[in-house]
C-alpha cells in the first residue's frame, strides 16, 4: 500500500536515485532518499462506551508529562517479567527528552518492583517496546511506564503483547509528520452500536500549534466494518500531539476500537 507516489520523468533522479524505476514510497522505505522516513502509529483501547476517550491500551483522556519532562519507572503484573525467568527482559522506551528530540532507553525488568529509568527530562512517550525475552517472547503481565510513584501512566504493554498500542503521538522537534491515510475498525458489539472516531492533532487551521487544544482533522463513523480515509497529505509541525479519539452510541458498548495512521517524517 503506497503512502504516496511523486511523478516523475526519466531523467528525474532524488539524492542519486533514480525513481523511474520504482515509487517514491518504495525509495523512502528502502532508505534512499535522505531526511525522509516512513511511519506508522497504531493503537487499541477494548472498552469504548458512550463518553468520548483516547485510543490507547489503559483507555480514557490521555495525560501528557509536566512541561520539560519528567523521570518515569516502569513495572510488571508479573513477577515473570524479569532476566531469569520467562516473560521479558528488556523494554526499549522510545521517547522525546526535554528538547523534544528523540531518544531511546532500554530497562532491566525486574517483575513486580518499579525500575527507575536514567531519563529525568521525558517529554513525550512514543513507543514501548520488549527488546529481549525469555522462552515465552512476550510480556507475562501488563507492564506499565508510569510516573515515580505510580500515579500517572503514559504507555503499557499489555499481557500477551510485546508492543505498545497506543494511537498517541508527538511529533519531534527536528521533523515534520505529513500524514497521508487513516483507518479504524471495530468490533460490533451486541447492541450493534455505532462508533464516532477522531483524528486530533494540536494545530489549529492555518498550521500553528495549540499546545493541549486538540483540533478535529478528520472523522469517521463505522459499525463493525472497518473503514480507510486518504489525508491531504495532513502536515503536523514539530511538536505537534496526534491522536485518535472515540465514542461510542450506547452506554455499554465495550466496543474495541482499532486505529492505524501512515504518512511520512520529513526533517526539518
Amino acid at each position: 500500500m503506497a503512502y504516496f507516489i511523486k511523478p516523475v520523468s526519466i531523467a528525474e533522479v532524488v539524492e542519486g536515485v533514480s525513481l523511474t524505476a520504482k515509487s517514491y514510497d518504495l525509495a523512502v522505505a528502502q532508505g534512499e532518499i535522505a531526511g525522509v522516513s516512513c511511519f506508522s502509529k497504531f493503537g487499541q483501547n477494548s472498552d469504548v462506551d458512550n463518553t468520548r476517550e483516547d485510543i490507547w491500551e489503559a483507555g480514557g483522556d490521555y495525560t501528557y508529562p509536566a512541561a520539560g519532562g519528567i523521570q518515569m519507572q516502569i513495572v510488571s503484573t508479573d513477577i515473570a517479567d524479569n532476566p531469569a525467568s520467562t516473560g521479558s527482559w528488556t523494554v526499549r522506551v522510545s521517547y522525546l527528552d526535554g528538547s523534544g528530540l528523540e531518544a531511546t532507553e532500554d530497562l532491566t525488568m525486574d517483575g513486580q518492583t518499579p525500575v527507575l529509568t536514567v531519563a529525568t527530562d521525558i517529554l513525550r512517550v512514543n513507543y514501548l517496546s520488549v527488546q529481549t525475552s525469555g522462552t515465552n517472547l512476550l510480556a507475562e503481565g501488563t507492564i506499565t511506564l508510569e510516573s515515580v510513584g505510580g500515579a500517572e501512566e503514559y504507555c503499557r504493554i499489555t499481557a500477551g503483547g510485546n508492543q505498545s498500542l497506543t494511537s498517541v503521538y508527538t511529533v519531534p522537534a527536528n521533523k515534520n509528520l505529513f500524514l497521508t491515510q487513516w483507518s479504524v475498525s471495530t468490533n460490533e458489539d451486541a447492541n450493534a452500536d455505532a462508533t464516532e472516531h477522531y483524528l486530533r492533532v494540536t494545530t489549529n487551521s492555518q498550521g500553528e500549534i495549540t499546545p493541549g487544544l486538540f483540533h478535529f482533522k478528520a472523522n469517521i463513523g463505522t459499525l463493525g466494518a472497518p473503514a480507510v480515509i486518504t489525508l491531504g497529505p495532513l502536515k503536523c509541525p514539530p511538536l505537534s500531539d496526534v491522536k485518535v479519539s472515540s465514542i461510542a452510541n450506547g452506554a455499554v458498548s465495550n466496543v474495541t476500537v482499532n486505529t492505524n495512521y501512515i504518512g511520512l517524517l520529513i526533517d526539518v
